[in-house]
Protein backbone atom coordinates (compact mmCIF):
# COMPACT_ATOMS: atom_id res chain seq x y z
CA UNK A 1 0.00 0.00 0.00
CA UNK A 2 0.96 3.35 -0.80
CA UNK A 3 -0.35 6.64 1.34
CA UNK A 4 0.03 10.14 0.56
CA UNK A 5 -1.20 13.00 2.53
CA UNK A 6 -0.14 16.48 3.21
CA UNK A 7 -1.92 18.35 6.95
CA UNK A 8 -3.32 22.02 6.16
CA UNK A 9 -3.47 24.75 8.89
CA UNK A 10 -7.53 25.16 9.29
CA UNK A 11 -7.45 28.16 11.63
CA UNK A 12 -5.76 28.10 15.40
CA UNK A 13 -4.88 24.26 16.09
CA UNK A 14 -7.31 22.45 13.81
CA UNK A 15 -5.79 20.80 10.76
CA UNK A 16 -7.47 18.91 7.77
CA UNK A 17 -5.10 16.27 6.21
CA UNK A 18 -6.51 14.83 3.16
CA UNK A 19 -4.63 11.48 2.23
CA UNK A 20 -4.82 8.93 -0.39
CA UNK A 21 -3.97 5.57 -0.78
CA UNK A 22 -3.40 2.57 -3.33
CA UNK A 23 -2.74 -0.98 -2.59
CA UNK A 24 -2.42 -4.05 -4.19
CA UNK A 25 -4.27 -7.16 -3.25
CA UNK A 26 -4.26 -10.75 -4.32
CA UNK A 27 -7.46 -13.41 -3.75
CA UNK A 28 -8.00 -16.49 -4.22
CA UNK A 29 -11.11 -18.69 -3.91
CA UNK A 30 -11.01 -22.74 -3.45
CA UNK A 31 -14.23 -23.83 -2.60
CA UNK A 32 -16.71 -26.91 -4.33
CA UNK A 33 -17.77 -25.35 -8.02
CA UNK A 34 -15.52 -22.58 -8.19
CA UNK A 35 -11.88 -21.89 -8.05
CA UNK A 36 -10.78 -18.64 -8.78
CA UNK A 37 -8.23 -16.21 -8.43
CA UNK A 38 -7.83 -12.41 -8.77
CA UNK A 39 -5.91 -9.24 -8.24
CA UNK A 40 -7.65 -6.01 -6.39
CA UNK A 41 -6.56 -2.43 -6.62
CA UNK A 42 -7.88 -0.99 -3.32
CA UNK A 43 -8.60 3.06 -3.64
CA UNK A 44 -8.94 4.97 -0.83
CA UNK A 45 -9.33 9.09 -0.56
CA UNK A 46 -10.49 10.49 2.64
CA UNK A 47 -9.88 13.43 5.05
CA UNK A 48 -8.85 13.75 8.73
CA UNK A 49 -10.12 16.93 10.14
CA UNK A 50 -8.17 17.45 13.21
CA UNK A 51 -10.70 20.64 15.81
CA UNK A 52 -8.17 19.90 18.95
CA UNK A 53 -5.16 17.17 19.71
CA UNK A 54 -8.19 14.70 21.71
CA UNK A 55 -11.05 15.45 18.52
CA UNK A 56 -10.56 14.03 15.45
CA UNK A 57 -12.86 13.50 12.37
CA UNK A 58 -12.78 11.54 9.75
CA UNK A 59 -14.36 10.94 6.30
CA UNK A 60 -13.26 8.05 3.84
CA UNK A 61 -14.71 6.23 0.17
CA UNK A 62 -13.01 3.20 -0.69
CA UNK A 63 -13.35 1.87 -4.04
CA UNK A 64 -12.17 -1.70 -5.07
CA UNK A 65 -11.06 -1.52 -8.33
CA UNK A 66 -10.29 -5.22 -10.36
CA UNK A 67 -11.74 -8.43 -9.43
CA UNK A 68 -13.87 -8.52 -6.45
CA UNK A 69 -15.75 -11.32 -4.16
CA UNK A 70 -18.18 -9.18 -2.70
CA UNK A 71 -18.97 -5.49 -1.77
CA UNK A 72 -16.60 -2.69 -4.59
CA UNK A 73 -17.31 0.71 -2.79
CA UNK A 74 -17.51 1.50 1.20
CA UNK A 75 -18.00 5.00 2.72
CA UNK A 76 -16.35 5.20 6.30
CA UNK A 77 -16.99 8.21 9.04
CA UNK A 78 -15.49 8.09 12.24
CA UNK A 79 -14.71 10.66 15.34
CA UNK A 80 -12.19 10.20 18.29
CA UNK A 81 -13.59 11.94 21.20
CA UNK A 82 -11.89 12.86 24.18
CA UNK A 83 -13.14 10.25 27.36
Amino acid sequence: TAIASRAFPAGGSATITPYGALGIGYSSVSVPGRDDTGLQLPLRLGADFQASPEFHLVIELQQRLGTSYGDRGALLLGATLPF
